[in-house]
């Protein structure tokens, strides 16, 4: 890792956790994972034929961030939901992909 970050420019040292430090949660919400190795959790969705991507990351390896960064993504995919619905209503698909496209592009 540390002669990436050289290539890359990088002055820092990034610390690399091995498999068996790394938390493992479950999710109770469908729609919602908890990616292992990336330490976070994440959102998949497909409106309109257009693939809606997030990742909520804790501040730390804590419980109580973890607890927080859920209830964001909860938040998150209520909205999703609601808008894919919308969304998907529209008769046109080529008009409600773009609709998806420019309501949840990553900018």
């Amino acid at each position: 890792q540390v002669a990436w970050n050289k290539e890359w420019g990088r002055d820092q040292v990034t610390q690399v956790k091995d498999s068996s430090q790394l938390k493992n949660r479950k999710s109770t919400v469908r729609g919602i994972m908890w990616n292992h190795s990336e330490q976070r959790w994440h959102i998949i969705l497909m409106v309109a034929g257009f693939k809606v991507n997030r990742r909520f990351e804790p501040e730390d390896d804590s419980d109580e961030a973890s607890s927080k960064a859920f209830e964001e993504a909860k938040v998150f995919l209520e909205a999703l939901t609601k808008a894919k619905a919308e969304i998907e209503k529209e008769p046109d698909k080529t008009k409600a992909t773009a609709m998806a496209k420019e309501r949840f592009s990553m900018r």
